[in-house]
């Protein structure tokens, strides 16, 4: 038996659970969601007192975008390249968008920048740039570093392209990029016909070359999901 006491207890469950469930229903039926929306109202579903019957299907449907994700990666990264881990993979889809936007519809757009930032923080203080510049992968990063490390916090900027580089993936130290008056990175020293002033790091991995009808295949079952998929937009651009 329930006591009086327990009621508005269970009242709010009941709230809670039918609107979580109605949640669901909508993006059961086709409503568009994104996948930090469908994970989070996934996590909601479990964590409530009471279970509803579209907690497994809503699971499925994050399985299955998560799935398509990994397929994505799969296809056009290689092991320890660029875009490796879906943050990576959607902000590097999105810089070569960006690139190829530039390139082809207006030769002087800007592309937005790698984060210029040094030993000791980012430059332009704190604010809404530290988050956008925090754990970036530079041109050098083979996918296999801790982004997190403070090593990886130092960073140094070419003078001729005005690239900015992990000063640990160019070979670079604290002391003597402090000494430097201007720096020229292994891609303006190899054009220049000059050798780089440093130990040269290890060409970057870059990506698969896949068949095109294999990435619009991709492109055409993530349409069927009701999730909006982060990597569509830019990776749409590039084909």
């Amino acid at each position: 038996p329930i006591s009086l006491e327990h009621t508005p207890k269970l009242a709010r469950a009941v709230a809670s659970a039918t609107s979580s469930a109605q949640r669901a229903q909508a993006i059961l039926r086709g409503r568009r969601t994104t996948l930090h929306e469908l994970r989070s109202l996934h996590g909601t579903l479990r964590a409530q007192a009471l279970a509803v019957g579209e907690e497994r299907s809503l699971e499925a449907l994050v399985t299955l975008a998560e799935w398509w994700s990994a397929r994505l990666e799969g296809v056009l990264c290689k092991p320890g390249g660029e875009g490796r881990g879906p943050s990576r993979l959607v902000r590097f889809l999105k810089d070569l968008a960006n690139e190829a936007a530039a390139l082809g519809a207006n030769p002087n757009a800007l592309v937005p920048p790698r984060p210029r930032t040094v030993e000791g923080g980012r430059s332009g203080g704190a604010g809404d740039d530290e988050d956008e510049s925090a754990n970036q992968p530079c041109p050098f990063c083979t996918g296999g570093e801790d982004l997190r490390d403070p090593a990886m916090q130092s960073w140094i900027g070419c003078d001729t392209c005005e690239e900015w580089y992990h000063s640990e993936c160019v070979h670079v130290s604290k002391q003597q990029a402090e000494s430097l008056e201007t720096y020229l990175c292994p891609a303006c020293a190899h054009k220049q016909g000059v050798a780089y002033a440093f130990r040269l790091p290890a060409p970057p991995k870059r990506t698969r070359r896949p068949k095109l009808r294999l990435v619009r295949a991709l492109l055409a079952e993530a349409e069927t999901l009701s999730v909006a998929m982060p990597e569509v937009e830019p990776l749409s651009i590039l084909v």
